[in-house]
């Protein structure tokens, strides 16, 4: 693999040592593992070979660059409130390469190898995209060796309880706001609100006997026994029988399903199930199957898309980004990704035609019932239930169809250290890029906007929070009862949800759609279910807030969606204003008087991957401008800056409401 080549004149660095600079600043329970001075960091994608000299350090949370400019240790990002602007988390480091000292070429170094001798430098890629080049041509060797090998050693445990979360110290913060979601009394509830009918709940999994990895509380039909669903559990894989995730009062419902076993299909055990399911429906209508293991890609075609994916929209030179440009859209269309995108959205569309056209129950099926049926039944409730569309009711969704039924994070994400490399895939994101696409095609319908998903995306290598960082309900409830036996405390609650833990005020306001609150201030009715979705891979976008974001070449100043949102916002304060003068006239607070004079605008518009993309100095036009193809019409298209002319005259998607 191509990769780093210096163009710098080392010696402007010799004279003065960075020995004196300070540690990062470290978090409660986190502790410096190795450090070595003099190190140079590369940033991605830059106009000129810079590098930045500091100190790197490796803990027990993250690996850290301290800059030689910074005095104090102190966290330059004003983006979290954990990491700072140059650190990440041990658990976002997905590759490390070696840097040769001959043809510029780069070697693998497998997690819990060791290296040793002079090394030249290290190159990793993240989960998130990101692109970090270390040189350590001016460390000492010894330095260079520890904090490599650390690094090696500690971005994948061996064990759950040596994941950070076990070590943090902080205050243990409170529940979210719906509470825990495995319990019966929740369930019921669900049922009630749903105004489901022919379904009831089940403690047949008590102390997960039957399903290590489905919750011990589930919702079963009424007419199947809990000995009937514990016989007929052996027959599917994994343990894991039909289960309910969503219904409505016409007998309709999404259910959850591994395969059956080979020799035990067609069995008694399973048709009395699924007559169970049958009989739910007060006219008995014949449930449905979706086979979405064949519809949508496999867990292995994922992470292979994944990673052409992100070397694509990651390349770690210009010159690797430029003869990249002039075929980017047919690179792109080789990744696959978008047509996976498309497929699984249009699996949810078939799922929700079950539901609305036939007012039928549709059962979901793939070979573990752990992965792509969470993505298409979390997509078909999204786009049957305006309840899941506000962002605590997409949280308490994503809570109980990801974590509570047991997707396993751990072993998708690559959490910890598997010798045969374990089945990582990252079919979380991409139920969150579908996610992306109903946002953008329905944006006064959800509640939260894409920088929203991105966040929570990112969230996920963060290991503070307890939401994804296990296999199944049981190993979370486990670890929070104390009973990991890889770790000598038990695990503090601390879910994802609480946002203020990680982003400040300012930030979190970029979660929320304008277009959303505009409709509430307006008291506009909710648009009838199920939502239309446009699924063609030729209506589709690329995600380029989170896949792009990090290459400051992309950046394009006062332009894209965030500064389209920018622009909301302030019509939006501007309807707040007026609406609140209307309603104090007509409540005889005020007597009839002008309206207020309007807000002054924006001073300043984000850019184009705002709040994600590197900072660039002034607010002159970046590079982006002059490339000839590819990046331009896929960051621009749809944005305040471009018109249908400057779109090469292509046919423009029609917006919602049009």
């Amino acid at each position: 693999m191509k990769s780093f080549r210096s163009y710098i004149d080392l010696s402007e660095y010799v004279t003065d040592g960075v020995d004196s600079l300070p540690l990062p600043t470290l978090l409660p329970g986190e502790e410096v593992r190795a450090t070595a001075n003099d190190v140079l960091l590369y940033l991605p994608l830059a106009e000129q070979a810079e590098g930045i000299r500091g100190r790197l350090v490796v803990t027990n949370f993250k690996l850290a660059f301290v800059d030689s400019s910074s005095t104090n240790g102190e966290r330059t990002s004003p983006r979290s409130l954990l990491l700072g602007e140059h650190e990440i988390t041990l658990a976002n480091v997905d590759t490390v390469h070696q840097l040769l000292s001959s043809g510029g070429k780069t070697r693998p170094l497998p997690p819990h190898s060791t290296v040793s001798g002079k090394i030249k430098g290290i190159q990793i890629r993240c989960k998130d995209f990101r692109l970090f080049t270390f040189s350590y041509r001016l460390s000492g060797v010894n330095e260079s060796v520890d904090v490599t090998n650390a690094l090696l050693f500690h971005c994948q445990p061996v064990a759950v309880g040596q994941l950070f979360a076990f070590h943090y110290r902080a205050e243990p913060v409170s529940p979210p706001p719906f509470g825990e979601l495995d319990t019966a009394d929740y369930w019921q509830a669900e049922l009630e609100r749903t105004g489901t009918i022919g379904w009831r709940v089940s403690h047949a999994n008590e102390m997960y006997q039957m399903c290590r990895s489905l919750p011990q509380v589930l919702v079963v039909p009424k007419g199947v026994f809990d000995t009937d669903l514990v016989a007929a559990s052996s027959h599917f894989k994994e343990r894991r029988p039909p289960v309910w995730c969503w219904g409505n009062a016409a007998g309709a419902a999404i259910v959850r399903s591994a395969y059956t076993h080979p020799e035990f299909r067609q069995s008694t055990e399973e048709r009395r199930v699924l007559d169970g399911i049958r009989a739910c429906h007060p006219f008995q209508k014949e449930p449905e199957v979706l086979n979405v293991g064949a519809e949508c890609p496999t867990i292995e075609g994922i992470q292979e898309s994944y990673c052409k994916l992100r070397q694509l929209c990651a390349p770690d030179s210009v010159q690797a980004f430029e003869l990249s440009d002039d075929r980017f859209l047919s690179q792109l269309g080789a990744t696959h990704w978008m047509r996976f995108v498309s497929r699984c959205l249009k699996a949810a569309g078939s799922c929700v035609n079950v539901i609305t056209e036939e007012g039928a129950a549709c059962v979901l099926k793939e070979s573990g019932g752990r992965d792509l049926t969470a993505l298409v039944s979390c997509l078909a409730q999204l786009l049957l239930d305006p309840a899941t569309r506000s962002r605590s009711g997409f949280e308490r969704l994503v809570q109980r169809e990801w974590g509570v039924l047991g997707h396993p994070f751990q072993e998708r994400l690559g959490l910890l250290y598997a010798p045969d490399g374990g089945r990582k895939s990252p079919v979380f994101l991409l139920f969150l890029d579908c996610v992306h696409q109903l946002v953008i095609q329905h944006p006064d319908q959800f509640e939260f906007t894409a920088t929203y998903l991105v966040c929570l995306w990112d969230s996920l290598f963060v290991p503070v929070f307890d939401t994804f960082l296990f296999n199944s309900q049981k190993q979370r409830v486990f670890a929070l009862e104390g009973k990991e036996v890889s770790s000598r405390r038990a695990l503090p609650r601390r879910p994802v949800w609480q946002w203020e833990q990680q982003f400040p005020s300012e930030y979190r306001d970029l979660f929320v759609s304008p277009l959303y609150a505009a409709r509430a201030v307006l008291g506009a009715a909710e648009r009838p279910a199920p939502l239309p979705v446009a699924a063609c891979v030729a209506q589709l976008e690329l995600w380029t807030l989170a896949y792009c974001r990090w290459s400051p070449l992309l950046h394009c100043p006062r332009a894209g969606r965030p500064a389209q949102q920018a622009h909301e916002r302030h019509l939006l304060a501007r309807l707040q204003q007026l609406t609140a003068c209307v309603e104090s006239e007509r409540d005889g607070v005020v007597r009839r008087r002008p309206p207020p004079p309007p807000l002054p605008l924006p001073s300043t518009l984000p850019g184009s991957l705002a709040p994600f993309g590197p900072a660039r100095n002034g607010a002159a036009p970046c590079r982006l401008l002059g490339v000839s193809s590819g990046f331009v019409s896929t960051l621009l298209r749809g944005s305040i800056a471009t018109t249908p002319d400057e779109e090469d005259g292509g046919p423009q998607r029609p917006q919602y409401g049009s």
